[in-house]
């Protein structure tokens, strides 16, 4: 059977121990309490020069310091930071392109084109027929699809939390702040969906909706049965595609409408490599109208026109460039996977090659050898996560979820593969921490500009786009 949730009570589930916990509320209310006595007498000047001595100097260490191999990371072109600071960005704009209401007039043609240029790249890297980009955040998405098509009571069967499921649509998430009963999907034993016992909770719960998807993604999963299932009780199914939408686009993984997915969130970040934003994508016109009407004047009312250059430029340069950035993640995740087991660290997942996206998730034996091991990377210039393996709570994680797209991203193919895997090793294990960050400012270093953009098409070697 399923499990079910409702807010305020029910089956505690794994994820609401992301929520603070008062240590964690303590820890906050001590740091705001130092910065709040740190700006005491200064004047608007001297606060605003640091600001942005802090911003120069957070995101330079970033780019040369630390390698990230978080699943939400990734950098972004020139070309695409260059639009963020826009005067745009601070400019109104209500209203659907070409019909605005205020302010009235001309003035809002370019930002028209802006938006209506985004929704065209989405709709077309998605082969979608509609493309809902105004959402801030994939969170947004997802909560923007709840909104519009759940009431009060209604039943929802989504990706479960321990399973990779994002908190947007669980029940200590906006879900549950809904009043939406929150059943979890039956997981298999690869953070993803079993399928046989999947259609038969969805027969037997008869739910408005079915999210599959979300932050652990390794393989890809069949949409098709869920869909026929769901479709035979009346539910809407929607592909949380908000980590691996390259790989949707480009035929890595199937064609979630061509399965009966009703709806795809996904966003302009992550693996896209764009600012932060969201969008919900459908073939539907009935079901984008109803979106459109929830996303404003519900969720919000104005947006920032210059994001939306900023992330056209991102999703322009993926429409270019993104069928070879894409495969190069699976290989260079399939890579780094093979060689963290060669050099004797476990892998999950390798009698299927590991993986079917930019994820891997490398193990340790214990807790708290994972633990000690994410720390000493951090501090090598490493940036991991630490994760759950199927079957296993937070408390009990032996695991890491790595991600490759900020390498890969940035250039680098399987040789840099090997060589990362040797940092790892070295920052897991007995090596001097600051060899390791030397090594990984000295990778950083070789590859210090942006692949897969229109940034790369001036690089000295005239190849262009192509990652090298």
């Amino acid at each position: 059977m399923s499990e079910r949730h409702v807010a305020g009570g029910g089956v505690d589930r794994p994820g609401s121990d992301v929520r603070p916990d008062r240590a964690a509320r303590l820890a906050h209310e001590r740091f705001v309490a130092d910065i709040d006595a740190g700006h005491a007498g200064r004047d608007g000047r001297e606060i605003a020069a640091g600001v942005a001595a802090l911003l120069t100097s957070t995101a330079g260490e970033r780019r040369a310091n630390t390698l990230s191999l978080l699943a939400s990371d990734n950098t972004s072109s020139a070309m695409s930071r260059s639009l963020l600071g826009s005067d745009l960005s601070t400019r109104v704009a209500e209203g659907l392109p070409g019909a605005r209401f205020f302010p009235p007039g001309p003035i809002n043609a370019g930002v028209d084109e802006l938006e209506a240029t985004l929704a065209h790249l989405a709709k077309r890297l998605f082969r979608a027929g509609f493309a809902e980009v105004r959402p801030l955040t994939t969170s947004m998405a997802n909560e923007s699809v709840l909104v519009a098509l759940t009431r009060p009571g209604d039943a929802i069967m989504v990706h479960a939390m321990s399973s990779g499921g994002n908190m947007s649509y669980q029940a200590f998430g906006i879900a549950g702040r809904l009043g939406l009963v929150v059943h979890d999907l039956p997981a298999d034993e690869w953070f993803g969906i079993d399928t046989e016992r999947a259609v038969a909770a969805i027969e037997r719960t008869r739910p408005r909706l079915i999210i599959v998807g979300g932050g652990k993604s390794l393989f890809p999963v069949d949409l098709t049965p869920l869909a026929e299932a769901a479709h035979r009780v009346g539910a809407l199914v929607q592909l949380d595609a908000a980590h691996v939408g390259p790989l949707i686009a480009f035929g890595e993984h199937p064609d979630p409408f061509a399965q009966g997915a009703d709806l795809i969130t996904t966003g302009t970040h992550k693996m896209m490599g764009g600012p932060v934003g969201g969008l919900v994508l459908t073939e539907q016109p009935g079901l984008h109208a109803e979106l459109s009407a929830v996303v404003h004047p519900s969720l919000l009312q104005t947006r920032d026109p210059a994001r939306f250059a900023a992330a056209a430029v991102s999703l322009a340069e993926m429409v270019e460039f993104g069928a070879g950035y894409a495969a190069q993640c699976v290989a260079n995740a399939r890579r780094l996977a093979a060689g963290l087991g060669e050099r004797g660290i476990g892998v999950f997942g390798a009698e299927r090659r590991f993986t079917q996206t930019h994820q891997l998730f490398p193990h340790l034996p214990s807790t708290d050898q994972t633990g000690a091991a994410a720390e000493r990377a951090r501090r090598s210039g490493l940036l991991v996560h630490r994760s759950g393996l199927p079957g296993q709570t937070p408390q009990s994680a032996t695991g890491m979820r790595l991600s490759v797209q900020e390498a890969t991203r940035r250039g680098m193919a399987e040789a840099e593969m090997d060589r990362i895997a040797d940092l790892l090793l070295g920052a897991f294990g007995a090596a001097a921490i600051t060899a390791v960050r030397d090594g990984v400012r000295e990778l950083l270093a070789e590859f210090a500009g942006v692949a897969y953009s229109f940034d790369d098409e001036t690089s000295p070697d005239g190849e262009g786009g192509d990652g090298r």
